[in-house]
């Protein structure tokens, strides 16, 4: 018998949650790092922001795993992947160390999903907003409509989350810890039961898709099936039954949009 997934960090720091993973869970074998997303709920969407928890400063190898990471859970939860890789300058208009790492990550997250819809580097007004994005980036399928933002570093991630956060009256659900091969997530210790709650939500509809996921690469291992797995949890996660989660992936995070914001990590 085993756990399907762990939620901890209510009484200790992150890094007494996260390092135990890593030594004895481990990465799944396509994932180079760790990282973590929140869930912005906005009044009238929900966005996927990365990495605002974990990694204070990846390499252009690193954050094309993080963006991919991204957009994979982004599919698990309902919503469809439009990655930003975020930067100060967009398209070819800037130069610099950290615009060329932004640049040479968003080449790298393409090459390996080339179905993916990613652009980057983008500005966050050009990413988020229409008039912004034809002027700036015309050509873009992306721009003026991401649901997945990637942060070039922790401090730019981390500092954009609050700020969205206590600014804008957004609930901010999360991290998520991504890249395990069983889910890990992390509570603040200042968490209240509704952050944990959530976070439980999180950590079952993620185990549930690991586990369809897993279930289906088997299955195309032995020649069954070449169907991709699903990447959202089953009716059994989403029909409100006493003993099930009682909401689906997206109505989570629905359901609270514009309400009062969580604690933060």
């Amino acid at each position: 018998w085993h756990v399907d997934g762990l939620v901890s960090g209510a009484n200790h720091s992150t890094a007494n949650t996260v390092r135990p993973a890593l030594q004895l869970i481990k990465t799944t074998d396509s994932a180079s790092i760790v990282s973590s997303i929140f869930f912005m709920c906005l009044p009238d969407q929900v966005l996927i922001y990365g990495d605002c928890a974990i990694n204070p400063d990846p390499t252009a190898e690193q954050l094309a795993d993080i963006a991919l990471q991204s957009s994979e859970s982004a599919e698990a939860f309902g919503i469809d992947p439009r990655v930003a890789l975020i930067s100060y300058s967009t398209g070819t208009s800037g130069r610099g160390n950290n615009v060329d790492k932004v640049r040479k990550a968003t080449a790298l997250a393409k090459a390996r999903r080339p179905d993916l819809l990613m652009d980057g580097p983008l500005q966050y007004d050009a990413a988020s907003s229409m008039d912004v994005a034809k002027s700036k980036a015309p050509d873009s399928q992306v721009a003026g409509k991401a649901t997945v933002l990637i942060f070039p570093d922790l401090n730019t991630g981390n500092t954009t989350y609050k700020a969205v956060q206590r600014t804008a009256d957004v609930v901010a659900i999360g991290p998520m810890l991504q890249g395990l091969k069983r889910p890990v997530n992390d509570l603040s210790r200042g968490a209240r039961v509704e952050d944990i709650v959530y976070t439980i939500a999180l950590t079952a509809i993620q185990a549930q898709h690991l586990s369809n996921k897993n279930t289906a690469e088997q299955q195309r291992s032995e020649g069954k099936t070449d169907a991709r797995s699903s990447p959202v949890p089953d009716a059994d996660l989403q029909q409100g039954e006493a003993g099930k989660i009682p909401e689906s992936p997206t109505s989570i995070m629905e359901s609270h949009q514009g309400a009062q914001p969580a604690g933060s990590a």
